[in-house]
């Protein structure tokens, strides 16, 4: 029998009363009680029906829901607080005494630590044996949200899932008491929904792994796996009967994708035909499933491959209807079952037999585009495209025209000319990739066969051939996996943004790959998500124009300031994007992703392998999608000047800076370059952007002393050239060297020489970091800033150092030290110090001396002074031998020390800046200042003479080579060890040079 309260103060003290109703409910409870979670019946109201809420508490019909004000699982039964203010606790629920312990008071300790949380829900507990527990959430917009006291971070199989029951772990934070507090999230309909699903015979599960401080056991496991399942299927329902009736309504109402042009705030309607390809394709798989929808998907898919059939164009479709046909408008549309003309088709291949987008001519005749420098790219072969279209050749009975070698080789282009979510690009290329063939591992070898016997003798031609070909499809769906792999977000679904379409693409990539396990289980899960609480409209598809190329620096600001625009290799481009507001194709794609049947109880190399992220920018809008996906089609191929010095021209290619540099280490030799400082070398090439070089100079620093293998790269962006509309103009918005560049182009308000009137910036990558600003930067005062200030020293140097840290979003220490190290730079300028900087360095690596200062270059006595009023003067002995061979070889000093917050560091870097011979090279000054030097014993002889040969040309290719000539020597003295010598050799990739 329920017992009832009408004095709710004989359950309670005063501070509850005036608190959260599910906090007045387990005040009402004796601790005794053990366990119980309150709920505030009607915010739960909002987002569960009045059956779910009988179900979950095991209400009859006759109980109002409207009088509850607070509800709780107790032990015996539900337990309620009444809007009039009474109880009604269950019989083997012990009321509280005035004199005894509440339940809720016997957990202040935890609730402590959650604050006021808990307007929402409340749940404490202790079972015999463990620590109590306390749990308290709000409700915000269809969530509820707070935390949890555990006396460990939850653990055991199966966390993965809880997104199957709404339930999602932000983060853990230890205590000072070694406690854990875990920040949760909670999508309340989806847990609801998900009790409703299991007839509410797994709710146990909640309380048991709540009472047990997060520990899932195998039992918690299977029933999150049960909850996966049920969920997915009932899902699978709902957007199958939604993509019948969007199929419909297409058809009836025309709908259409969405056209966003550059800086337009509205749309318009553009692209009818592809979103029916999608739907077709959805309507089929339907139609071969068994369900209740089967014959209403049969009837309207009937109805949509007649409208297709009707709006054929020579044989293939456009984008919309009276669109020039194009052979990725035809591969989508084709997904629902329509066979397109293969030898129309064929007429757009290109010349490796990729296909390229559409046929261009010069005149616009009938089926054509008239060709324009603004869509040049859009005449190169597509990579997704071509996938779709050989898997639909191969599906009709053709025998495909490129195989995984094709695929390999330009994998890099795998996001193609026009398809938006990354995950499109991969399931096109993982369709073809699981019909060029089998993927099993190579036969092993036959250990009888005679292991001298010829490779010839052993197999014939035929046989290798094959080999090699299923070895280029294990590497294809490798590379296809990996991608996958890079592309996981921290929820451990895919993509950063459009989760319906990413998601539901990835799903089906995994599908086409055979791996249909538990990862596969929770993107299907975020697919849900995505549908059931869409927050944003969806881009499936995007298409660049390149701008006209501008003659005057003025121009290129003003390219770079246009809406949806980013500089790709040689052309600022402008990107226009295509929505899904009305879901056509998102409904598709998640209609097909939920129809793959998955094995959430198989786990993969996803989950349980370790694999490094891959370290790239993420972009998060449609606009940086675009220009990260087009880039690699837009490299220039022909030269429209022949100065290379003119930065308006856009040059001849060039090879490659991967090659030009592995030429030049190979010149180098081992000696300098170890095998490890080639490979930490060679990835930071591979991590630079091509539009950040082009044609400016890059280089490398190599040590000339004994005993260290240390190599460095740098690269040069100057304002005589590109280099600076290229950085301007990264798609990447989060971009520190981006950020950089800004500064570098603005005018500072109060007219100081700044950053603004740098000639040249050098980027050092010292270290093997996947970050977006390099360990170290060095720029230096433009001649140009000549007209307004004759000096540019310490004070204007500490100006830019404060500018920069400001602008940079910097770890906080790091800023500190930054801000406080200019301070001391104004410092020195007010003593002895007037020099004028050369060059500065900030040192982001180097926490503990972050600014770099190099003066310029002086004669020797002038740079004994400069130690001196730097409060160096002890180290003048310490140099004084370099100083008179600098002298004695022509060579001026440019003096280098670190700055810090404390002071200036005793480590002194004497650049050794030598004069150029009559004939233009340095050659003749450089090698006597290394003999001088040799003789100091600050150089390894095997090495310097390495350094000095390697001064010089190479051929790489037809177009150009790399030159490499050795800039300056660089010593570095300290109070007491050896001196440190480096050299500095800058690279150019150009035609051959005159001299």
């Amino acid at each position: 029998m329920t017992r009832i309260s009408k004095n709710p103060s004989s359950a309670a003290p005063d501070d509850p009363a005036t608190d959260h109703a599910t906090k007045k409910l387990l005040h009402a409870m004796d601790a005794r009680a053990g366990v119980a979670v309150a709920f505030h019946l009607p915010t739960v109201r909002t987002v569960a029906t009045d059956d779910q809420v009988r179900g979950m508490y095991f209400l009859s019909e006759d109980v109002r829901l409207d009088s509850i004000e607070a509800i709780a699982m107790a032990p015996g039964g539900a337990a309620i607080l009444m809007k009039d203010g009474t109880f009604q606790l269950p019989p083997s629920c012990p009321v509280a005494q005035l004199d005894g312990t509440s339940l809720l008071q016997s957990h202040a300790p935890e609730l402590e630590v959650l604050g006021d949380l808990g307007f929402l829900c409340i749940g404490i507990g202790q079972i015999p044996g463990l620590p109590p527990v306390a749990l308290a959430l709000d409700f915000e917009d269809g969530f509820a949200r707070g935390g949890a006291v555990f006396s460990s971070a939850p653990s055991g199989a199966g966390l993965e899932l809880l997104a199957a029951v709404g339930v999602r772990i932000l983060k853990t934070q230890t205590l000072d008491d070694g406690r854990v507090l875990l920040h949760l999230e909670n999508r309340l309909e989806t847990h609801f929904d998900a009790a409703r699903l299991s007839s509410y015979q797994r709710t146990g599960n909640c309380n048991r792994f709540f009472l047990t401080h997060g520990t899932a056991t195998a039992g918690i496991e299977q029933g999150l796996m049960d909850a996966s399942q049920v969920r997915i299927a009932a899902g699978r329902d709902r957007v199958a009967k939604s993509v019948i009736e969007r199929s419909s309504r297409a058809m009836d109402e025309h709908l259409s994708l969405e056209m966003r042009s550059p800086g337009q705030s509205s749309t318009t309607s553009y692209g009818d035909l592809v979103p029916l390809g999608f739907l077709g394709a959805a309507l089929r798989r339907i139609v071969e499933s068994p369900g209740q929808h089967a014959e209403a998907a049969r009837e309207v898919l009937d109805r949509l491959t007649k409208h297709l059939e009707g709006h054929r164009t020579s044989g293939l479709w456009g984008y919309s209807q009276g669109c020039i046909p194009t052979s990725t408008d035809t591969a989508l549309v084709a997904l629902a079952g329509v066979v397109p003309d293969f030898d129309q088709l064929d007429r757009l291949r290109g010349p490796s037999r990729g296909f390229t987008p559409q046929i261009c001519s010069e005149d616009g005749a009938p089926f054509t585009m008239i060709r324009s420098p603004a869509t040049a790219h859009w005449e190169e072969e597509d990579v997704p495209t071509t996938a779709l279209l050989e898997a639909l050749r191969i599906d009709a009975g053709h025998a495909p025209e490129v195989d995984a070698k094709w695929f390999l080789a330009r994998f890099q282009l795998w996001g193609g000319l026009y398809f938006n979510p990354p995950m499109l690009g991969l399931w096109s290329l993982a369709r073809i990739s699981s019909r060029l063939g089998p993927w099993e591992p190579l036969e092993p070898k036959d250990k009888d066969k005679d292991e001298d016997t010829p490779t010839v003798e052993k197999d014939s031609p035929e046989v290798i051939a094959e080999r090699q070909k299923r070895s280029d499809r294990e590497s294809l769906r490798k590379t296809i996996l990996q991608m996958l792999a890079g592309h996981r977000d921290e929820d451990s679904g895919f993509g950063t943004f459009d989760p319906i379409l990413n998601n539901s693409l990835a799903v089906l990539t995994l599908a086409e790959l055979g791996v249909l396990d538990r990862a596969t289980t929770i993107a299907q899960l975020q697919v849900l998500d995505g549908w059931e609480h869409s927050e944003r409209v969806e881009t499936p598809f995007h298409s660049t124009l390149a701008m006209p190329r501008p003659t005057t620096f003025e121009e290129i600001v003003a390219q770079q300031q246009l809406p949806a625009a980013a500089v790709l290799h040689e052309h600022v481009h402008q990107a226009s994007t295509y929505e899904d507001p009305h879901r056509l194709i998102g409904a598709a794609v998640a209609c097909l992703a939920l129809h793959v049947d998955a094995d959430p109880a198989v786990r993969d190399r996803f989950l349980d392998a370790e694999h490094a992220p891959a370290a790239f920018h993420r972009p998060t809008t449609p606009v940086e999608q675009a220009m990260r996906h087009v880039r690699g089609y837009c490299q220039p191929k022909t030269s429209s000047g022949t100065n290379l010095n003119d930065p308006f021209c856009v040059p001849e290619k060039r090879a490659p800076l991967l090659e030009a540099m592995m030429s030049s280490l190979n010149r180098l030799g081992p000696l300098l370059v170890s095998t490890s400082a080639e490979t930490r070398l060679l990835s930071a090439i591979r991590k630079t952007e091509d539009d950040h070089i082009k044609s400016g100079t890059f280089g490398v620093e190599v040590r000339l002393h004994a005993g260290d293998d240390a190599i460095d790269f740098l690269w040069c962006a100057s304002r005589g050239s590109r280099n600076l509309i290229a950085l301007l103009n990264q798609p990447d918005p989060t971009s520190r060297l981006r950020h950089l560049a800004r500064l570098w182009d603005i005018l500072p308000e109060d007219k100081k020489p700044a950053i603004a009137f740098i000639d040249s910036i050098w980027f050092e990558f010292d270290l093997d970091e996947a970050d977006n600003l390099p360990p170290a930067f060095f720029f230096g005062p433009s001649t140009i800033q000549q007209d307004i200030s004759v000096k540019y020293g310490l004070r204007e140097v500490a100006d830019n150092v404060r500018r920069i840290t400001k602008t940079l979003s910097l770890e906080s220490s790091l800023h500190d030290q930054l801000m406080l190290t200019a301070d001391h730079l104004g410092h020195l300028d007010r003593l002895d110090v007037k020099t004028d900087v050369f060059q500065t360095g900030i040192m982001f690596s180097r926490p503990d001396t972050p600014v770099r200062i190099c003066f310029k270059p002086l004669n020797e006595a002038k740079s004994w002074a400069l130690l001196v009023g730097l409060g160096l003067e002890d180290m003048n002995l310490r140099c004084e031998e370099i100083f008179a061979a600098a002298e004695a070889c022509a060579t001026k000093i440019a003096i280098c020390v670190d700055i810090t917050p404390d002071g200036v560091s005793n480590r002194v870097g004497l650049e050794l800046h030598t004069r150029r011979s009559e004939d233009g090279s340095k050659k003749s000054w450089i090698r006597a200042l290394v003999s001088r030097l040799l003789t100091l014993g600050v150089l390894d002889a095997e090495r310097s003479r390495d350094f000095l040969d390697s001064e010089g040309w190479d051929e790489l290719s037809g177009v150009g080579g790399c030159n490499r000539i050795i800039n300056h020597i660089k010593c570095v003295v300290r109070p007491t060890g050896p001196v440190e010598t480096k050299g500095y050799l800058a690279l150019n990739r150009s035609k051959r040079p005159r001299h």
